[in-house]
């Protein structure tokens, strides 16, 4: 009898510390509850689009905030527009890869201080991440389309852009702190002003970007950089290198 209660408290407390293990994760992920959260159901009912939030706004204490991945038993597919404008203060944002598209604005004004986008997004939309503190980023390979003016107005010093982006569009790193860019082939179209205002001192061209001719369907606006970058460009015949800014003034390497 001694034998049997002592293989059930084994079993117990097996239970326990297992429950325990399990609970762990759910609050290390530190989801924002589905109570401040609006959202609505896509159009196919096979999704969640996050419309809004209505909790309090969190303190600028670099608090750790994911976005759930799912709703009620259905992905979070997009995070709409506005919807944490001026809310998520000093956070360091975590997007899951369930979510495909960013709204414009969604996370502007927000002082956040890191964002996390997963591999799953294809869309940053306009102004998406505008008027944070963010220092860095890295714009994972899914994403094809960062909107006009996306992470203008932050502290970005550093930025990867993946190889599948086709679209940077207007000032989408304008008024930053990036010292160099790397422009991966993929890319088609860079809009006006689109890394005007920065400290850079190199510009990559991807291979085979060829910006400028319009006939297999490239586009590169000539305010996209800064200072006379443009014309060393184009009368480097719009060669794949590295440029640099030496003393001023644009050549190239």
């Amino acid at each position: 009898m001694k034998n049997r209660f002592n293989f059930l408290g084994v079993i117990v407390l097996v239970a326990i510390i297992g429950f325990s293990m399990a609970a762990i994760p759910a609050i290390a992920q530190n989801y924002i509850p589905e109570t401040d959260l609006l959202f609505r159901r896509t159009e196919d009912n096979l999704g969640v689009i996050i419309t809004g939030y209505k909790g309090n706004a969190l303190p600028g204490n670099n608090t750790p905030v994911n976005i759930p991945p799912d709703i009620r038993g259905l992905p979070v597919v997009e995070i709409g527009e506005f919807a944490f404008l001026n809310k998520l203060f000093g956070a360091n944002v975590i997007i899951p890869g369930s979510v495909a598209t960013i709204g414009n604005s969604a996370f502007s004004d927000c002082f956040l201080r890191s964002v996390t986008i997963s591999n799953g997004v294809t869309t940053i939309g306009s102004g998406a991440f505008a008027g944070n503190h963010l220092v860095n980023v890295t714009i994972p390979n899914s994403v094809v389309t960062i909107g006009a003016g996306a992470f203008r107005n932050n502290r970005l010093a550093s930025i990867t852009i993946s190889a599948n982006v086709t679209t940077i569009g207007d000032s989408a790193f304008n008024d930053n702190r990036l010292v160099s860019v790397i422009i991966p082939d993929s890319v088609t179209t860079i809009g006006a002003s689109a890394f005007r205002n920065n400290q850079l001192t190199s510009i990559t061209i991807g291979n085979d970007v060829n910006l400028g001719i319009s006939t297999i369907g490239k586009q590169y606006d000539a305010m996209a950089f800064p200072g006379n970058f443009d014309r060393v460009y184009q009368e480097a015949n719009r060669k794949a290198k590295t440029y640099n800014n030496i003393g001023g003034s644009w050549d190239e390497w």
